[in-house]
């Protein structure tokens, strides 16, 4: 990525351009009538000239229509297809990986998704841990300790991690002690926990060896201020908490797994601030929590999640919560999948028209959380709809809902189109974000050594680009 700079205000023109689509919500799709007031004819005719297959390829940048009609489309899947980070970034660290998987890995208990991200990440963490003679690792937003469990009884390092979620931490120190005791006999055993039975691991041929005894990973509960930095309080919070495994002069790596929001960013500006920081590797998720016009606040030492590179400041970039929601969405998964958003979201927003009409509520943000998998119906959909909201459902008849799904039901196809459509924006809003953290290290001087690789599966891991740091 050496051209960053350039290709961030690329990306942030690019999304610009059509911010109207990209921020829309989805909730409003009839009230603010969508598909009219962002769509021009040529657009709106060639989506819904789209198959199914045709739809689900879009957000993954690929553009072959059989029936085709020019339009400004064509533009829009170009750049998904352009400035993807798969298209961006060249490099073989994930080939590398899998190369050196040897089918050892021990399943502690995790699904086939945290398997897959445990068994390629702590691998490339103890190839970090290796390469700049680093045995402690500080594991921000550790959540049930997976990663850091893993990293503790494979590879032989000490692991502080750190999660402001009581239940997380009290979690990893109950499966802690049980997969302790089980570690030293794993690969002689039939226990369940284990995958396959080996005399050597992946471990031994990165670290010298890894533990026999217990593991050396150490949970706690703490907050990190995504909008401060605490770094004293951190390295306190390191001696005091480690049982005596963590000195504040001791150099440690830094490590984020789907860090949630902000937290992510934050990892990076701690490594930064950190001298003891050696290395630090950050796979953020959740941009819809990030904070953003940190600037505006009159607070002193308040920061924001995005942007965080000086060229982006300087041109005032803004995304917004719904824009940074996008950049969520798993684009690879669905052209693999081939399947396209289901009914749920044309009864939302048809929901919406019921409730603005009868209630006289037009707010986006009303809730009412992933209940259509639970209805029969869209009537059934809306009386469960109404209780959520606290609203007296005797407003509005059973006949009165058949109506209104009879009258809207020839728009649900323009919902599901202009739903796929918006996705089309997700990986470049996504290559927004980590670009300008990237860029960041680069604005504070770290040229040589910040970099972007993929360390997943897109498809089984959507969040799958990690930024590495070194000094």
């Amino acid at each position: 990525l050496q051209q960053a700079s350039i290709e961030v205000i690329h990306l942030d023109v690019c999304i610009d351009t059509f911010r109207g689509i990209a921020n829309a919500h989805m909730v409003d799709f009839f009230t603010y009538d969508q598909w009219q007031s962002q769509l021009d004819d040529a657009m709106a005719k060639q989506l819904l000239l789209l198959s199914d297959e045709e739809l689900s390829q879009m957000p993954n940048g690929k553009w072959s229509p059989a029936q085709h009609i020019p339009s400004q489309l064509d533009w829009i899947v170009n750049q998904a297809a352009q400035f993807s980070l798969q298209a961006i970034i060249k490099d073989n660290f994930y080939q590398t990986i899998q190369e050196n998987l040897d089918g050892t890995f021990v399943n502690l208990c995790m699904n086939s998704k945290k398997c897959h991200e445990v068994e390629r990440l702590s691998y490339a963490i103890a190839m970090l841990l290796k390469e700049h003679n680093v045995s402690k690792v500080l594991d921000i937003g550790s959540g049930k300790g997976y990663l850091s469990e893993y990293m503790a009884l494979n590879y032989g390092v000490q692991v502080l991690g750190i999660d402001n979620i009581e239940e997380h931490t009290e979690s990893a120190l109950k499966r802690n002690k049980k997969l302790s005791r089980l570690w030293p006999s794993s690969f002689q055993s039939s226990d369940p926990i284990i995958t396959e039975s080996h005399s050597t691991t992946l471990g031994d041929k990165l670290l010298e060896a890894r533990p026999k005894s217990s593991a050396s990973f150490i949970p706690i509960t703490a907050t990190i201020d995504t909008c401060r930095l605490h770094t004293d309080w951190l390295l306190q919070s390191l001696e005091e908490n480690s049982n005596g495994n963590f000195k504040r002069q001791d150099e440690f790596c830094l490590i984020g797994l789907h860090a949630c929001g902000g937290l992510s960013s934050t990892l990076l500006r701690m490594f930064t601030a950190m001298p003891n920081a050696k290395v630090a590797c950050s796979i953020g998720c959740c941009y819809h929590h990030c904070t953003e016009d940190a600037t505006e606040n009159t607070q002193e030492h308040v920061i924001s999640n995005f942007p965080m590179s000086q060229i982006l400041i300087k041109a005032k970039a803004r995304l917004g919560r719904n824009i940074r929601m996008l950049a969520n969405q798993a684009a690879s998964r669905m052209a693999e999948s081939k399947q396209i958003p289901g009914h749920s979201l044309f009864w939302r927003a048809l929901l919406q028209v019921i409730l603005k009409e009868k209630y006289g509520e037009n707010d986006k943000d009303c809730q009412i959380g992933r209940i259509a998998a639970k209805c029969k119906s869209f009537t059934s959909y809306v009386r469960r709809g109404l209780k959520k909201l606290g609203l007296n459902d005797t407003k509005v008849s059973d006949e009165e809902i058949e109506w209104y799904y009879n009258n809207y039901k020839h728009m649900e196809r323009r919902v599901i189109a202009f739903s796929v459509l918006r996705s089309t924006f997700a990986q470049c809003i996504e290559s927004l974000i980590l670009i300008d953290r990237l860029q960041f290290l680069i604005d504070q001087g770290y040229h040589d050594t910040a970099r972007m690789v993929r360390v997943f599966d897109p498809v089984i891991s959507p969040r799958c680009y990690a930024i590495i740091v070194a000094r």
